[in-house]
């Protein structure tokens, strides 16, 4: 139980009459050992991120994306959001490293990136936990591409 949080990105392979032969998708897919027809498929979603209890991350989220609705439905992420989300992060991540455990350092973070309370949402503090949740942020957003469509959604 808390606040899990997913980014995925959902690749369109609906293959039309007209879709050029470079472009047509080919999905073979079973499941319970038992081939699955998918000549009408539309999409594969696929994870891109995950954050458990990961507040700051997801308070970005609502406020950025979602603006200010926090309702566990899933919202579609523009590209240019997510690549200001890993500039805030690496950002931070530099800011760290110059203020580690002194007090300017929570005061950036809460310009920037600031936590937010919730029903086990996690750690508030400006500490270890926190730059993990950063860095692992990094980690993942660090090969998104402007060709793919993206979604946030969150559960606790």
């Amino acid at each position: 139980m808390g606040l899990d949080m997913y980014l995925t990105k959902k690749i369109y392979i609906k293959n039309w009459d007209h879709t050029p032969k470079e472009r047509r998708s080919k999905l073979s897919l079973k499941r319970g050992g038992k081939t699955m027809d998918t000549k009408n498929t539309m999409y594969i979603e696929q994870e891109v991120a995950y954050w458990r209890k990961a507040n700051m991350i997801h308070n970005w989220f609502v406020e950025n994306v979602q603006e200010g609705v926090d309702n566990c439905a899933q919202y579609y992420v523009d590209y240019d959001q997510l690549k200001e989300l890993l500039y805030i992060c690496a950002g931070l991540q530099e800011v760290y490293k110059e203020y580690k455990g002194k007090e300017k350092f929570k005061e950036i973070a809460e310009k920037l990136l600031p936590t937010t309370e919730g029903f086990f949402f996690g750690n508030y503090e400006y500490a270890e936990e926190y730059m993990t949740d950063i860095e692992s942020t990094i980690e993942q957003l660090k090969d998104i591409s402007k060709d793919e469509e993206y979604y946030y959604q969150s559960s606790w």
